[in-house]
């Protein structure tokens, strides 16, 4: 009795340690009943299945920059990943490049780009040089402030990336105004900001005309639509002789100033007035001549100056216009090298009588000009100064009194011909009568 009880107990311990034993082994059972991925509990597992793939990484040009892989610096052409993982890829340019894009197996212009690679790949990281920044530009004279959140467009509407500025002559100047500055030609055209940008034009102080108040300068720019310049709402800083005003667009630019109260006493109109100190900055006109000083109407006259550049420009450029009696008849634009001075030459007709005024940008001079020639008289000596030497004419025979000659004249010649004919004819016959008459005697 008491031997069965013990059986019965050991095989009942026998039975509780294998139900324990089995319990702690069974997770690692299920686990191992996974099949291709798949368990008996629902769950998916493809750790076993994924494989390596290379990324296979450069940068162009060398030396221009560098990549950064989930954040750390590619030490190695290659980088391994699992497949699928998303993998960051950063561009780093150097100092002076900027990213351009990645290209290879396939494209993208994103940086940092995240994206999942399931096989190999090559990549390539490429940077162009830094393109100069819009911040600023600036020539002699004239300067541009473009901050780098402003919106700079070209006229089509894409990003505004370079600036030219050049100079250039005057377009038709407003009447109470003359022009103290350079003209500048601000490109391209069209091109538009927003917010407004700071322009800034240097102007020529020995250029304002006394009595004028620079704190009413004004930079103005031209429109072409209007075909005139209209002023900016201006910032005059007298002591360097500046002039700003915000634009939101280019165009042509210049600083205008009033025509001082002095000139209008005088009775100068404003038009005269700006032709006289219409002489860009470094300029000096000197030596006017009117040749002759005196001339028919209709007669040409050459009307003349010198024009010296001393500015601090490789060449100057200005406008010199003639006018009559303060009318502007012809005008040039005239561009002398530094250190340098050029002969300025206008040919003009006069067309009324009496005296008139010359004036070429503030030099004056006089022209009296005399009635015209009767035309016959003019023409005979017109045919005089062409011809170089005195041509008599011979007078001719009348030809009716010779009529009759000419006409016997040719049956003369007729007739003497047909008797030449006939003695050369009968020569031979002659002959031999001569001879049979000497020898039958």
């Amino acid at each position: 009795m008491a031997g069965s009880f013990r059986r019965t107990a050991l095989h009942s311990t026998l039975i509780l340690c294998a139900l324990i034993l089995t319990s702690a082994l069974l997770p690692g059972a299920v686990g191992a009943a996974c099949y291709n991925g798949r368990c008996p509990t629902g769950e998916y597992d493809d750790s076993d299945r994924r494989v390596n793939v290379n990324i296979t990484l450069s940068v162009s040009p060398e030396g221009s920059g560098h990549i950064e892989v989930n954040g750390k610096e590619l030490e190695d052409d290659v980088y391994v990943a699992l497949q699928g993982d998303v993998v960051k890829l950063e561009a780093v340019p150097e100092r002076g490049y900027e990213f351009a894009g990645w290209t290879g197996s396939f494209a993208s212009s994103a940086n940092p780009w995240e994206t999942p690679f399931y096989n190999h790949k090559t990549l390539t990281a490429n940077f162009v040089p830094e393109r100069e920044r819009l911040s600023a530009r600036e020539v002699k004279g004239l300067s541009v402030e473009i901050p780098e959140d402003t919106e700079a467009l070209n006229a089509d509407g894409s990003e505004l990336d370079d600036v030219s500025i050049k100079v250039v002559k005057s377009h038709d100047i407003p009447d109470g105004m003359i022009v103290v500055s350079r003209v500048y030609d601000v490109a391209p055209n069209g091109a538009t900001f927003d917010p407004p940008i700071m322009l800034s034009i240097e102007y020529d102080q020995s250029s304002v005309p006394a009595g004028v108040d620079e704190d009413e300068m004004a930079l103005a720019w031209f429109d072409e639509a209007a075909g005139a310049w209209a002023l900016l709402d201006s910032e005059v800083d007298e002591g360097d002789g500046i002039v700003s005003a915000e634009v939101s667009h280019f165009s042509e630019f210049c600083v205008l100033s009033p025509v001082p109260a002095a000139a209008a006493a005088t009775g100068a109109s404003p038009a005269a007035f700006a032709a006289a100190t219409a002489t860009s900055p470094g300029f000096s006109l000197s030596g006017l001549a009117v040749e002759p000083s005196s001339a028919a109407a209709g007669q040409p006259v050459t009307v003349s100056l010198k024009a010296s550049y001393a500015g601090p420009d490789a060449d100057g450029i200005t406008e010199v216009m003639l006018r009559v009696d303060g009318v502007v008849v012809d005008q040039q634009e005239v561009i002398v090298p530094a250190g340098d001075s050029t002969r300025v030459t206008f040919n003009y007709t006069p067309s009324a009588e009496g005296a008139h005024e010359i004036d070429v940008n503030g030099l004056q001079g006089g022209l009296s000009v005399t009635p015209a020639a009767p035309v016959a008289l003019s023409q005979a000596v017109a045919r005089a100064q062409a011809d170089d030497s005195l041509h008599l004419p011979i007078p001719e025979l009348p030809s009716l009194s010779l009529s009759w000659l000419r006409g016997w004249g040719t049956i003369g010649c007729v007739a003497a011909g047909a008797v030449l004919l006939l003695l050369l004819l009968s020569l031979p016959l002659l002959r031999r009568r001569i001879l049979r008459y000497r020898y039958d005697i």
